[in-house]
């Protein structure tokens, strides 16, 4: 049992949808969002809002918006 973790939640989200593989020609990892993708991040940004402490992810190509 891990006490020091006690009342510590963990949300695993997967990544939103990127731009179609055969429409991008640079690196896979700076492959940027859809527009269907930005729209599911802010959906889940505005489920999620307040209930953030904490986010890690990956070194792949992030857009970040305020607001």
């Amino acid at each position: 049992m891990i006490t020091a973790l006690d009342g510590l939640t963990v949300d695993l989200v997967p990544h939103t949808q990127s731009v179609a593989r055969e429409a991008w020609t640079g690196k896979d990892s700076a492959r940027p969002l859809s527009p269907q993708g930005l729209s599911q991040a802010g959906s889940l940004a505005a489920v999620m809002l307040g209930s953030i402490d904490a986010i890690c992810s990956s070194p792949a190509k992030t857009v970040c918006a305020d607001g």
